[in-house]
């Protein structure tokens, strides 16, 4: 269960949910569940979103290393264009990997 300071936090993914019917809470709860099924945006295309609005940082605040791997370790980094995304997951995955 997220405390208040957690649920302030995820503010942050309002940036990622403007075009669609779904608030932070939803981006956090499908990104953790990877529950999309009542959504009107597929788990694999919200993470892509996330990676493309939100900084790295802010992820790593929100997230575990844990979490972070079970939403983004897949993802094909060369859809990904911010250079300092790209940097952390093939850091990411190279550690996993390792």
């Amino acid at each position: 269960m997220l405390n208040q300071k957690d649920t302030d936090k995820l503010d942050i993914f309002n940036a990622v949910c403007w075009d669609y019917d779904i608030n932070a809470n939803d981006v956090y709860h499908i990104l953790i569940t990877k529950n999309d099924k009542n959504s009107p945006i597929s788990f694999d295309t919200l993470r892509y979103k996330v990676l493309k609005y939100i900084p790295i940082d802010s992820i790593k605040s929100i997230f575990s290393s844990q979490e972070i791997s079970s939403i983004f370790s897949d993802v094909n980094i060369e859809k990904v264009r911010n250079p300092q995304t790209k940097d952390f997951l093939n850091t990411f995955v190279t550690k996993k990997e390792n």
